[in-house]
């Protein structure tokens, strides 16, 4: 796009992107401007529903008429220079922060005040213009580490479909913050429910510390917001998730995912996570319809796109799962677990160059041994298993058998690894262990397909039948 002329706009260089699509500085080639060009991504040029969600997100904007809030002249044209850019690495002077920070509260302020609310104020979505005016384009989507608690807990979604979202840290922070606000309102149920979603993302879906020390809080924190307001479906939702991972109660996680939606239908996050409590079960049909649904209502989300690449990946369905992994990662292309699980996929059709290559194009940190990056690492270590590379996949095992020492460490991932390797014994005793941790990954042991070399194993039969799960068929 660098150097090629638009219309009326030459692309001078890329300012940033994300969900939404990609934004680039250009010079407006009649009026001798610079502008800010914002691009769809090809998948959502075509979705006729985000395209409508886009055109009344600049109409929002349009109607604001404030100094320090850019004028919006068409639905993909705003000018100046984002403050990431301004600031780019270096440090400065406290004058110059405190006029900028004034500047972002007056304009938040005028757009609240006209009922838009921002999702995130971030740098590289506002502008500096020529007069040293900060300008904002409102948005109701945003990037996570710019929103705020109550925006935070909108975007928890902890299942298999999803990009790692959110960082170790910033799930943790968001505890203390909801914690806060309890503390100021014990009365609040919404705080509770956002109190269980991030102890459910903590111990859950990411596998950042023990599920023992986690997801009983979850359910805690979810019974109390149901005990201040029992109508409140998002709080059914994450008692649902949390009986689910945790006390693998498949019979009262189905009906509090079901209460969840009645309340409210619209939550994608809901359908979502019901669709995934489904298919652990080998219910594919419904959890194909509860993600479908998910997909209508949040169309940019990896829990559609993601979620129905998984789907398929467990239903052995290995080229549509493909092609739906491909699809969310043209709309997120660094989310890590999304290309995780599009290696998986193509390991499982004995596509092994395919599948490394896909782990080539993740960064080093987000696949390295670490309490963060279990299911992405583990995962690398089942495809050099599978692809014939086994002193590969064996340092990474010990990588994290080291690791396991002083930080938490699921051992149904790690077994993965050996099941791969061929090595049944090693492989069953970690998933014991596993078992006795109630590892988050446990639920998706009838269907995660690391174990297709395992299934006539009595000791495979015998793990579900203790879970709860159907063997396979």
């Amino acid at each position: 796009m660098i150097g090629q002329t638009i219309s009326h706009y030459r692309i001078i260089e890329k300012i940033g992107g994300g969900g939404m699509g990609v934004v680039y500085r250009a010079e407006d080639v009649k009026l001798s401007r610079h502008v800010a060009l914002k691009f769809l991504p090809d998948e959502l040029a075509k979705d006729a529903q985000a395209l409508t969600r886009f055109q009344r997100e600049a109409k929002a904007a349009s109607s604001l008429n404030h100094p320090s809030i850019c004028t919006i002249y068409e639905i993909d044209e705003s000018s100046g220079q984002t403050l990431r850019h301004r600031i780019a690495g270096k440090p400065r002077e406290i004058e110059t922060l405190l006029d900028l920070s004034i500047q972002i509260a007056d304009a938040l302020d005028a757009a609240h005040a006209k009922g838009i609310i921002h999702r995130s104020v971030a740098a590289s979505a506002s502008t500096i213009g020529s007069e040293e005016n900060l300008t904002s384009p409102g948005s109701t989507l945003g990037t996570v580490a710019y929103m705020s608690p109550e925006q935070v807990k909108d975007i928890f979604v902890t299942n298999r479909g999803q990009a790692k979202i959110l960082d170790f840290g910033l799930a943790k922070k968001s505890v203390e913050y909801f914690q806060q606000a309890i503390d100021k309102d014990p009365g609040y149920a919404m705080a509770y429910v956002g109190l269980a979603d991030s102890y459910n993302f903590l111990g859950g879906g990411l596998n950042y510390l023990p599920p023992s020390e986690t997801l009983p809080k979850a359910k805690a924190a979810a019974l109390k917001a149901l005990d201040l307001d029992d109508a409140l479906g998002e709080a059914h939702a994450a008692l649902a998730y949390a009986e689910w991972f945790y006390d693998w109660d498949w019979p009262s996680a189905e009906l509090e995912f079901k209460r969840a939606i009645k309340l409210n239908t619209n939550s994608a996050i809901s359908h979502h996570r019901y669709s995934e409590c489904l298919l652990t079960r080998g219910l594919f049909d419904e959890g194909i319809n509860e993600l479908k649904r998910a997909q209508e209502l949040d169309p940019v989300s990896t829990q559609g796109l993601g979620g129905l690449g998984h789907a398929y990946l467990v239903m052995r369905r290995y080229d549509e799962s493909i092609s739906y992994f491909q699809k969310a990662l043209d709309l997120y292309p660094n989310a890590a677990f999304i290309r995780a699980q599009l290696a998986w996929s193509y390991a499982s059709k004995g596509m092994y160059p395919q599948a490394l290559a896909e782990y080539d194009k993740i960064a080093e940190p987000d696949k390295s041994v670490a309490t963060e990056n279990q299911l992405v690492a583990d995962g690398l270590g089942w495809v050099y298993a599978v692809s014939g590379r086994r002193a590969d996949a064996l340092k990474i095992a010990k990588g994290f058998g080291d690791l396991s020492s002083h930080a938490y460490v699921d051992f149904y991932h790690l077994a993965t690894i050996y099941a791969g390797l061929g090595e049944k014994d090693e492989a069953f005793r970690l998933l014991e262990k596993g078992y006795g941790e109630r590892s988050a990954g446990m639920p998706y042991l009838a269907v995660d397909p690391f174990w297709d070399g395992m299934r006539s194993d009595p000791r495979y039969a015998d793990l579900l039948r203790r879970i709860g799960l159907p063997h396979p068929e």
